[in-house]
């Protein structure tokens, strides 16, 4: 007999018969008729394994009904989230993106190589005249003298 996925597609019927119960929660019909179909193929590649008991039928029935399952599960936050797959990768990528770094903002990488930066507007110096004083500079420029792109200050 088969056991396993029992307690799986057991949630997936269950959650089924929720939204045909509540029909607001389903935002995407076309999705939400899928999932009944691959529930339909669960329940007949089940009766079919307990029919033919050989063990290589077993084996394939139950790869079958695994991967059905997971389309069914897929599909019904689909259809229940009004999402598309590519919609779904996005989310799942950009989840990736908080979880690898720790934080919702992407760190900004400024280069140390390669790309020169962007070249300074030219200081303009103060005029001094008969009433004026000089200003000092606030800080001098010092070049980079290990060849690098970015000024060392």
């Amino acid at each position: 007999m088969l056991l396993g996925m029992d307690g799986v597609i057991t949630a997936i019927v269950v959650f089924f018969f929720a939204c045909i119960l509540f029909p607001k929660l389903v935002k995407n019909h076309a999705q939400f008729y899928v999932v009944f179909a691959l529930i339909l193929l669960i329940i007949l590649m089940q009766t079919l394994g307990i029919m033919f008991a050989s063990e290589g039928f077993l084996r394939f029935v139950h790869v079958m009904v695994g991967l059905f399952t997971i389309g069914a599960m897929l599909l019904l936050v689909l259809a229940t989230g009004g999402l598309s797959v590519k919609d779904l990768g996005g989310e799942f990528l950009s989840a990736f993106e908080v979880i690898r770094r720790g934080e919702s903002e992407k760190e900004v990488i400024v280069p140390l190589t390669g790309e020169m930066p962007k070249p300074r507007k030219p200081r303009v110096e103060p005029e001094t005249g008969p009433g004026t004083l000089p200003i000092a500079p606030a800080a001098t420029e010092k070049k980079a003298e290990d060849g690098s792109s970015i000024p060392l200050e």
